[in-house]
């Protein structure tokens, strides 16, 4: 997870926290938040990239909560990205446990993102025009990986 990542994440619950704290006797407001605060958890906890795995058959994308794959013949290629600042958010997280929602390019097309680094960040081109920004600590190695693997089953 990147700095800034981390730090809108503390800034958050350190807020709903304190927010908790401060309606304390108003028991309805109180309820209210930590039902908010319970819902963004879960969220995040669903949608928020732990980690990648280069398996045989694909791409496995693990959150927290959950996991998905994604074959090698789904996808037509991997770009690194100059600058992400390309793509703006239409619903993401804004930093909260990481960068994940949905984006649109300079072009409006829509990208998928669970991203936590955004200098680590790489764009997979799948097949019917879908595209989704991940990252990990060692974006050129894993790029690398995948973009042998397509060319070598082509």
């Amino acid at each position: 997870m990147s700095i800034r990542s981390f730090i809108t994440t503390i800034l958050v619950m350190a807020a709903l926290f304190g927010l908790v704290w401060l309606c304390y006797d108003y028991r309805a407001v109180c309820i209210i938040i930590l039902v908010v605060f319970d819902l963004l958890i879960l969220v995040s906890l669903v949608f928020f990239t732990s980690y990648l795995i280069i398996t045989p058959r694909g791409l496995v994308i693990y959150h927290i909560l959950r996991w998905s794959t994604i074959n090698y013949e789904e996808i037509e290629k991997v770009e690194v990205p100059h600058d992400l600042s390309e793509y703006h958010s239409v619903i993401s997280s804004c930093g909260f446990m990481g960068y994940w929602g949905i984006y649109r390019d300079s072009e409006f097309r829509k990208l998928q993102a669970s991203f936590n680094d955004s200098s680590q960040a790489f764009v997979l081109h799948l097949t019917g025009g879908e595209r989704i920004i991940l990252s990990c600590k060692n974006r050129q190695k894993i790029v690398g990986i995948i973009n042998s693997i397509i060319q070598y089953n082509d």
